[in-house]
């Protein structure tokens, strides 16, 4: 798509410099202020100007555009986002889910715990299937060592939650000695 801009005019060069920022926010709507303040610096050029290569990609369908009063812009849905994008947007929603700052000790703690037991449970429940069809592997892994493995996972999952609990108690504890 940014192949289709005549990158040899500056206009070209800046609408396609425009699109790969909106491609590295995928799914998210931005008004011209944000996006001013997000490239203008960069492309040299003021508001007024953005708007209007704003409202030429919009035309040109690569935008969209929603609100009446407060106009904002997003890519369009039919408009293939990068891989290397994708995969910042979904580590940055991961990083989310295990933000320290967010949650605090005791939150990310109990954050990790509930991922492990989200990855426990598949070892539980192949190791489940191969006993029940009495199959004695799938692929190169035995039954043994899925139990094995299930078992290993299960110990660090008890680990956790023991973790876990301790910790909210003495962060609790903590709370109440500080509020007397």
């Amino acid at each position: 798509m940014i192949e289709d801009f005549n990158l040899r005019k500056e206009s070209g060069h800046k609408k396609a410099q425009i699109v790969e920022w909106f491609q590295k926010h995928p799914g998210q709507r931005f008004d011209i202020t944000e996006v001013t303040t997000a490239v203008g610096e960069e492309l040299e050029i003021g508001q007024g100007q953005i708007r209007n290569y704003l409202r030429e990609l919009s035309e040109d369908g690569i935008l969209v555009q929603t609100g009446e009063k407060r106009i904002a812009y997003q890519l369009a849905d039919d408009i293939v986002v990068p891989a290397r994008y994708q995969a910042r947007a979904g580590l940055r929603h991961l990083t989310t889910l295990l933000d320290y700052d967010r949650w605090g000790v005791a939150g990310f703690l109990t954050m990790t715990t509930v991922l492990w037991a989200a990855l426990t449970l598949p070892f539980w429940f192949l190791w489940g299937t191969l006993v029940v069809f009495s199959l004695d592997e799938y692929g190169s892994i035995s039954q043994p060592e899925f139990l094995t493995l299930a078992v290993a996972m299960s110990i660090w999952l008890i680990i956790f939650i023991f973790s876990t609990v301790v910790l909210y108690r003495i962060h609790r504890r903590y709370r109440q000695w500080r509020s007397t």
